[in-house]
């Protein structure tokens, strides 16, 4: 058996048990699906702590071929989030996790009509009930 088709059934492998990411390099990161819910879960949550949050899974996935992170994406959620942090006040904070990690702030003051839109976009959805995800 040659050294490419070994590669291949070991690829085959990893991918019955584990989340395949093919980068743009040609190589390949293979991460478990408890690590890739973990790191998506902590990747989403830095948004509400307003932390840009370094992983190894987001920077394979930054780094996948369009397919692959395609194929992630799908399965996990968009790696470049959004989320409405909603003053009592009446302004609305939108923060959207970039492309490059960093975290996009942009302020609708109070009375503007973004953050009417907005706030009331969010006392329409509620917050998510048993089961839903966010």
């Amino acid at each position: 058996m040659s050294f490419r088709d070994r590669l291949r059934r070991a690829e085959d492998g990893a991918r019955d048990d584990g989340i395949v990411l093919r980068q743009k390099d040609g190589t390949v990161k293979v991460f478990s699906p408890g690590e890739c819910w973990r790191e998506v879960f902590l990747t989403r949550m830095s948004l509400l702590r307003d932390k840009p949050r370094s992983s190894e899974v987001m920077h394979a996935v930054r780094n996948a071929t369009p397919q692959s992170r395609a194929e992630f994406e799908s399965k996990w959620g968009r790696i470049t989030p959004a989320m409405n942090v909603v003053g009592r006040e009446g302004w609305v904070e939108e923060r959207r996790l970039c492309e490059d990690g960093t975290i996009e702030h942009v302020l609708h003051g109070e009375g503007t009509e973004e953050a009417e839109r907005l706030r009331a976009l969010a006392k329409e959805s509620g917050p998510p009930q048993k089961g839903q995800h966010w």
